[in-house]
């Protein structure tokens, strides 16, 4: 009976659902879409799903704790802002046929994604009696 929590628990289920789908489908997007080898691809997306999500998780975390913790307005504005870029970074990336311009783009996108979650899942947690 907690909306906090409630809220915060489902809008981290939709940042999870929308990340797995993209890493299961973008790679098959690159290859048959982009028309890149499948060699390049795997490296790249190893790279690129490894050091994202694991920098912005990171980052997020230190400047949550910057900010002054997770249960400051001043973190809730930190995940905003990753969310809107998440966003913005996500947008564009089905009218860019560049190989590189879509593999920036992801890598930004995980980042993001990835900086939003040590913030939330604090206040999450900290709403719980």
């Amino acid at each position: 009976m907690n909306p906090c929590f409630i809220l915060l628990c489902l809008s981290l289920d939709g940042l999870y659902f929308v990340i797995t789908g993209i890493q299961y489908w973008i790679t098959d997007y690159l290859i048959n879409r982009i028309k890149q080898p499948e060699s390049t691809v795997f490296v790249t997306f190893g790279v690129i799903s490894i050091t994202a999500p694991i920098l912005g998780v990171i980052i997020g975390g230190n400047l949550t704790t910057y900010l002054g913790g997770y249960l400051t307005k001043n973190s809730l504005y930190l995940s905003c802002v990753s969310a809107f870029l998440c966003l913005v970074c996500s947008a564009p990336i089905p009218f860019i046929y560049n190989f590189y311009g879509v593999i920036t783009l992801l890598w930004f996108l995980l980042f993001f994604g990835g900086s939003i979650l040590p913030c939330l899942t604090g206040i999450m947690l900290n709403t719980v009696d």
